[in-house]
């Protein structure tokens, strides 16, 4: 693999969306033949993140903008037309539903790109925002150190605050709150299942630090690695990462 991946974002039954280091965005739709494709040029000098998946597409961001790419086959990225209440420091989210953006404290969503309006949930955050998962679907779900909170409710918005704390400082996030997160710090990754019974699940440590996760609790996880390889653990029960075989065509 001749790519250098800094950030993925997907799910294990889908493939993954990444940003290299050369500010490229490209995917991986079939982890059998294990291509990485190409997109058309970001329309920002300066992606600063990455969220979505093979099924909607992804969308990215820089600064107070965000752009989104929803059709593989006439690949086109649109910049949405209203920007972010405030200098976006992450985002989350899927094209079904939108996008969720963050900084510090405060958290905005935009579910509509044809008549964008971004509204800033009125209830800040319990904490200082380190990272953040989840889609407007479902809400957002956001760690700081090792605490978790999540929101599943925009009509009447209150932050619950999982009460039993990860065991360890939370380095990145995937997942919704359909059916939880995932976690890590360098080799150690975790799930947490269920909000109403907190229990943090510790699997198998990946062979070398994590640098970005995806993937969910339903199908499994997603985990590029410090030396650029990405693995991928399908079933829980057997708790088993196993490395992707990745090439760029023609390379």
């Amino acid at each position: 693999m001749k790519v250098t991946i800094n950030k993925i974002s997907g799910n294990v039954s889908g493939g993954f969306v990444c940003l290299t280091n050369q500010n490229d965005i490209k995917y991986v739709d079939n982890f059998s033949t294990g291509y990485i494709k190409d997109l058309p040029t970001a329309p920002f000098k300066n992606v600063q993140g990455i969220a979505g998946n093979t099924q909607n597409g992804p969308l990215i961001y820089s600064d107070k903008s965000v752009a989104y790419l929803d059709d593989f086959s006439k690949p086109k990225w649109l910049t949405i037309s209203k920007e972010a209440p405030f200098t976006i420091q992450g985002i989350a989210g899927d094209n079904a539903h939108g996008a969720i953006v963050y900084n510090g404290r405060t958290v905005a969503y935009l579910n509509n790109y044809s008549s964008p309006e971004w509204v800033t949930i009125s209830k800040e955050a319990p904490f200082d925002i380190k990272g953040i998962a989840g889609n407007n679907a479902n809400g957002p779900v956001i760690y700081n150190g090792d605490q978790v909170a999540y929101l599943n409710n925009y009509d009447a918005p209150e932050w619950t605050v999982i009460q039993n704390n990860c065991p360890y400082s939370i380095q990145g996030m995937a997942g919704d709150n359909s059916n939880g997160c995932l976690v890590f710090n360098k080799i150690q990754f975790s799930y947490l299942q269920n909000y109403a019974n907190p229990t943090w699940y510790d699997k198998q440590s990946t062979p070398n630090n994590i640098t970005s996760i995806a993937g969910n609790i339903q199908t499994g996880a997603i985990a590029l690695l410090s030396n650029n390889d990405v693995y991928i653990m399908d079933n829980y029960n057997n708790n088993n990462w196993v490395k992707l075989d990745l090439f760029v065509p023609n390379s």
